[in-house]
């Protein structure tokens, strides 16, 4: 069944932002970004292949973007909808940013316990909600953001210690990179969770292997504290960021393209999606994207201010909306051109566009005496998709019926994603799209 999409360059952005294609998947294009990352890093990383990106066409990776709280919560519904088609166990790696680690350093670090006496590729319900739900839920009923400004403007410290504070006490604890799961095809992934080097301008990697970007070197087998981990992907600038890491504390460093002082002294960073609020980086060579995006639309501004300070605002704003809409137009581009098999989904995008695409598919089907795609999307309430974008990008309380709105909304966006984009979009791999999916939470 082909569901190829027009090419997204002369597309109207609903196009665009719904993405997805079921093509056969080639080797890897160079992806979007402007830097050479694996081409530098050791030639002995198992991303790297003789100083190219390594190719990985039958296996899948999982973006979760950034987006503060609302991300969180809206990638738990996401992941909830993978697990319930067995997609999460054969997930080779996820990459996450900002608010979208959160969610993913909280799924990495009980990965083992989520997946305790299941044999399938299904987890147990059950645990998931106790090891995952619930812990976020807890930890996004309590606003973070504001105290630790206050705290770090009026006390001594600073801003992200107390921003690291808070999600030691509320949900990491004494947890470490090295409380990830051990990368095993069909088992566990490899984690990736993203921050920005302001002193190279480059994307900062924590994994369990290592830490690294390609220009200050690897330090292998860190033992950061995933508090930290995460306070530095989700420093979103100016008020929470930056965060300092003293590389010196670390053993084991390997040297970049460029390691001297005071590159491989200490760590300046800030938010991961400064870089790459979709973390499409570390992903560049697989086969398969699925690609969760809780970033909110641009808004036109009809009038804008005209004083310095909030008209460079406005005009950094749209440098950043040009940047991340380029790399959403590579990602488009290697669907529809046949590069990668997989799909795309958006906090902003709606459900009608899912269905004008299915439609049109299945026209396309029908000219070549394929059958039809079925779907009737989940019926989602009237409000979820409202409910969900009004959150803003904080780390500030939400309510029960926030969390679950947005719960319920990443769930039914990414289960309308699958089952029109994602049908043959895993090779080799026992999965199958159900249509009978339900969820999480009531509708209300």
């Amino acid at each position: 069944m082909s569901t190829n999409q027009e090419d997204p360059s002369s597309t109207d952005q609903a196009n665009v932002e719904l993405g997805g294609t079921e093509a056969q998947a080639s080797l890897p294009e160079p992806g979007p970004g402007g830097t050479t990352e694996e081409a530098v890093l050791p030639a002995n990383d198992d991303d790297n292949v003789e100083g190219k990106v390594k190719a990985r066409p039958s296996e899948i990776a999982l973006c979760l973007s950034g987006g503060g709280y609302r991300a969180a919560m809206f990638h738990v519904g996401v992941l909830l909808r993978l697990n319930h088609d067995g997609i999460l166990r054969h997930l080779s790696r996820i990459s996450c940013v900002s608010g979208g680690s959160i969610t993913g350093a909280c799924l990495g670090m009980n990965w083992d316990e989520i997946w305790k006496g299941t044999s399938g590729s299904v987890a147990d319900s059950k645990r998931l909600q106790t090891y995952l739900v619930k812990p976020l839920r807890d930890l996004t009923a309590t606003t973070i953001d504001r105290p630790s400004i206050l705290r770090g403007l009026l006390w001594f410290g600073t801003v992200h210690n107390y921003v690291t504070q808070y999600y030691e006490n509320l949900l990491f604890k004494d947890k470490t990179l090295q409380d990830l799961p051990t990368e095993q095809a069909g088992i566990a992934p490899r984690f990736v969770l993203n921050a920005t080097n302001v002193k190279t301008g480059t994307l900062w990697r924590f994994a369990k292997p290592y830490m690294a970007d390609y220009r200050t070197g690897k330090f292998l087998n860190p033992k950061t504290k995933l508090s930290v981990v995460v306070a530095a992907s989700s420093a979103f600038p100016p008020f929470l960021s930056p965060l300092k890491l003293r590389l010196e504390d670390y053993e084991n460093p390997t040297g970049g393209a460029e390691n001297p002082l005071p590159f491989s002294r200490d760590l300046v960073l800030t938010d991961g999606g400064t870089y790459d609020n979709l973390g499409l980086q570390p992903v560049r060579g697989f086969g398969t994207l699925l690609v969760s995006d809780a970033g909110l639309k641009w808004e036109d501004d009809p009038n804008p201010w005209t004083d310095w300070f909030n008209h460079m605002r406005r005009v950094l704003a749209i440098i950043d909306s040009q940047v991340r809409a380029q790399r959403l137009i590579n990602l488009m581009a290697s669907f529809t051109t046949g590069k990668r098999r997989g799909g795309y989904w958006g906090i902003s995008t709606e459900m009608e566009a899912f269905v004008k695409a299915n439609n049109k598919n299945n026209a396309e089907n029908a000219n070549k005496g394929l059958p039809p795609n079925p779907f009737t999307p989940l019926c989602c309430y009237k409000d979820a998709r409202g409910i969900s974008m009004a959150v803003p990008t904080r780390l500030a309380e939400m309510s029960d019926l926030e969390q679950e709105a947005l719960i319920n909304w990443g769930f039914a966006i990414c289960d309308a994603s699958l089952r029109v984009f994602c049908r043959n979009a895993f090779p080799g791999k026992a999965i199958t799209i159900s249509d009978n999916a339900t969820f999480p939470y009531p509708r209300p």
